[in-house]
């Protein structure tokens, strides 16, 4: 889990998912006109995995109601 602070750009947007082990995920991705890099997120080995058109800044898991930085 990380504990420092995430520098976020001015344009970013949260993407929320339930894995396939049942966890409450979210993606923080950068918000950008040009689509330079396509970056594949996987939770765990029950999850298939996603593509995200963007950078990613934060991966989270929703934990008690509260969304934990892993």
């Amino acid at each position: 889990m990380g504990a420092n602070p995430i520098d976020y750009p001015s344009d970013w947007m949260p993407t929320e998912f339930t894995c396939h082990c049942g966890t409450r995920c979210r993606v923080d991705v950068e918000l950008s006109r040009w689509v330079e890099v396509v970056n594949f997120y996987q939770h765990c080995g029950k999850d298939k995995g996603r593509y995200f058109p963007a950078r990613i800044i934060a991966t989270l898991e929703q934990r008690d109601g509260v969304w934990v930085r892993i």
